[in-house]
């Protein structure tokens, strides 16, 4: 971060000539937000295109672990005991695996 930037800030968080004599601590935040949003503004604007490719990547891990848990649960649901298909009990497996992928209300994955 350059100087002028910071200075730029400064009028921005005290915009009476800057005048720090009279900051208050909510003033005094005021500036560190700014400075702070502004390095990570800085700081995705410079890797935007290594954030682009991680989050492409992450995007393609969980369509693959979507189709690993699909396939799974597939496998549990035609399993059989002496010829006997097993439909209820390993339905219940099978839907539980595919229920892991998804989001609970508070947004975790189960």
């Amino acid at each position: 971060m350059q100087q002028d930037e910071i200075i730029e800030m400064w009028h921005k968080a005290w915009p009476d000539n800057g005048a720090f004599v009279h900051a208050s601590a909510k003033d005094l935040e005021a500036f560190a937000k700014l400075v702070v949003q502004h390095e990570r503004d800085r700081i995705i604007s410079a890797n935007e295109l290594v954030i682009e490719s991680v989050n492409e990547h992450i995007k393609q891990l969980h369509y693959a672990v979507q189709a690993e848990r699909e396939a799974c649960a597939k496998y549990v649901e035609g399993l059989t005991v002496g010829g006997t298909p097993l439909t209820v009990v390993m339905g219940a497996i099978g839907d539980a695996i595919r229920a892991r992928g998804e989001t609970t209300s508070r947004g975790e994955a189960q």
